[in-house]
């Protein structure tokens, strides 16, 4: 505040105060960008991006697009899960450029859901590829004699931005009930042990050390920087991996090869949703303390990390920060996965044995959220991705649907949205391809690689009217030759739907797959999404004689334009396929798009819904 300001008149009780002015903004004027060359200084000894670095720039960017929404400084309340690449080769070295584009998705009262995409430059290949991105909450900061606090309301414009707006709802939602479900998926003590655990395991072990907040570690409010304390929790995780590779080898569980720090190095694969519960400040004592919760398929390590703070006249009586949950995949240096074998953990206290078993059900929340991830994320090629099981009958079953549901939206809008990472235009020049553009992303050197297609045309159909055909399954054999029947649909909550859905095989017989339908729709601004994926029911089996399928997250978009007088609609496809089916269905998929449209522009009388 300047030196001139005079205080302002206190916000009477029960009113809201809107900051940075009543007018509303829009998704654009909120976009914050970095460029961070990457340095050696920003590598590890391996040369590679420090994750602590890069959690630093991610937070950075993230206040920078919610202050810039909201005209007032902001405090980071939470980051959600952040999922990373697999593949050695999709790590940020130096000479790369590090980009990053924060924009706001939504604002919620004082409140600001923003989205991080994080991009790396590189400069032999001339291109983007994206690397990993995370959506953060931020609160606005009241000042002195001020009652409740507004930010100005967001306006989408885009179609991709009227969805995200309506998800960031459904992502507020969910994030109120994540620790519920993943209680209930914890699995009962005497279920602890997976076919991963044996005689070899080593007694979980707390790593622990102290920072002292400096002015250099603040923010421009005098608290300690998020990116900070995130950076501060990345050493406390490698700390502990460390540790405990060190206990394995005096162990004799783990052999060390002189020189090499056991010859491995740490690849990051998630960091469970970190919560900042409360601020701390320059000259506090900051304590952090992690430990291994479990191993996975002897190479994959969970840590739990806590943070605490004190005053230097308060050390007696610290203060909780924040805690999260990172997740590594143990490397060896020659890149030879097989010969790895870290050793399980061996809890010996009752909150180190309900961990261990919490640690399963967060390990099925990440795969789950793996296979969503869309142009983000390559899932392991052996992870079942048509494994996430619902009660359907159940109140919490429902739930889970809308979190799949929301999860298998997001990641077709991330696909469309991608246009510069990775996409290379389609030669499609047939009869059955007239008026269409294609583009594909295809990774054919990594093994379990997807490809990814994304095929758009105008149609000269309003955009209800193309939603309300795509939306009906009862027609879906008018246009989609392949389908043979659809059966056992049932709603299961707002927006979703389950349904079987058999089709015939370019190998001969009958393929059939339980899938979960989604739809994200903003009418007043012509903006529609539809999409699907499969999942795993035991109360629907698959038929006998049936080869069980696989559709990973997959729709359509529509928006619309105007054209003089008329409003018409652009339907974009985005597909992702295994690759060795993608080789199947390649000859089909134009002719199913182009059939569709054709149909939707020679029935003149399909209304509007």
């Amino acid at each position: 505040m300047g030196a001139t300001a005079s205080a302002p008149e206190p916000t009477p009780v029960g009113t809201r105060q809107t900051i940075g002015g009543s007018r509303a903004r829009t998704t654009s004027e909120s976009k914050a960008r970095l460029v961070k060359e990457i340095s050696i200084s920003d590598c590890d000894v391996h040369g590679r991006l420090q994750l602590g670095q890069l959690l630093e720039w991610m937070d950075a960017c993230s206040c920078l697009a919610a202050e810039r929404h909201a005209g007032r400084c902001t405090v980071t309340l939470l980051m959600d899960d952040l999922h990373f690449m697999t593949g050695t080769d999709q790590i940020a070295k130096p000479g790369e450029m590090c980009v990053l584009e924060g924009k706001l998705t939504r604002a919620f009262g004082s409140s600001m859901e923003v989205a991080v995409v994080v991009a790396v430059a590189d400069v032999t290949h001339v291109a983007l590829r994206t690397f990993c991105h995370a959506y953060f909450v931020y609160v606005v900061l009241k000042e002195e004699g001020e009652g409740k606090v507004t930010v100005p309301q967001l306006v989408p414009q885009t179609t991709l931005e009227y969805i995200e707006y309506d998800l960031a709802e459904k992502r507020k939602e969910h994030r109120k009930n994540r620790e519920k479900r993943i209680d209930e998926m914890t699995p009962p003590q005497e279920n602890t042990c997976d076919d991963t655990s044996s005689d070899d395991r080593v007694p979980a072990r707390t790593s622990f050390f102290t920072e002292l907040v400096l002015p250099v570690h603040a923010n421009h409010m005098g608290n300690t920087f998020g990116g900070q304390i995130m950076h501060w929790m990345t050493k406390g995780a490698r700390s502990a991996m460390w540790l405990h590779l060190g206990m394995s080898v005096n162990a004799g569980c783990l052999k060390a090869s002189p020189g090499q720090d056991c010859g491995v190095l740490f690849q990051p694969q998630a960091i469970s949703q970190i919560h900042f519960k409360n601020p701390s400040h320059i000259g506090d004592r900051i304590v952090v303390r992690a430990n291994v919760t479990r191993v996975f398929q002897h190479r994959v390590v969970e840590i739990l990390v806590k943070v605490s703070s004190a005053a230097v006249g308060a050390q007696d009586s610290p203060t909780d920060v924040n805690e999260g949950f990172f997740t590594f995949e143990v490397i060896p240096v020659d890149g030879k996965k097989d010969q790895i074998h870290i050793p399980d953990v061996r809890p010996e206290t009752v909150e180190l044995e309900k961990q261990y078993r919490k640690a399963l059900a967060r390990h099925q929340w990440r795969m789950q959220h793996l296979i969503e991830e869309g142009p983000v994320m390559q899932a392991d090629s052996s992870s079942d991705s048509c494994g996430v099981s619902l009660d359907i009958n159940s109140e919490d079953g429902q739930k889970h649907a809308g979190e799949l549901a929301t999860m298998c939206i997001s990641a077709v809008l991330r696909l469309q949205e991608s246009t510069e990472l990775g996409w290379q235009a389609l030669s499609i020049d047939t009869a059955n391809t007239t008026g269409l553009t294609a583009f594909i992303d295809r990774d054919l050197d990594t093994e379990g690689a997807l490809t990814r297609l994304k095929i758009s045309s105008k149609v000269k159909r309003p955009p209800q009217a193309v939603y309300k055909l795509l939306w009906d399954l009862g027609r879906r054999r008018d246009w989609d030759k392949s389908c043979l029947e659809v059966k056992n649909r049932r709603p299961v909550g707002e927006d979703v739907e389950l349904c079987q859905m058999v089709a015939g095989s370019t190998q001969g017989g009958k393929v059939e797959m339980n899938l979960l339908r989604c739809f994200g729709q903003h009418e007043s601004a012509g903006s529609f999404v539809v999409g699907s994926r499969s999942i795993k029911l035991d109360s629907m089996p698959v038929s006998e004689g049936c080869i069980p399928g696989e559709l990973l997250p997959t729709g359509y978009i529509i928006d619309s334009i105007k054209e003089g007088d008329e409003t018409f609609s652009v339907l974009t496809f985005i597909g992702q396929f295994r690759n060795r089916m993608y080789e199947q269905l390649q000859p089909f998929i134009f002719k199913i798009t182009r059939d569709l449209i054709n149909l939707l522009e020679s029935e003149r009388d399909l209304v509007n819904m």
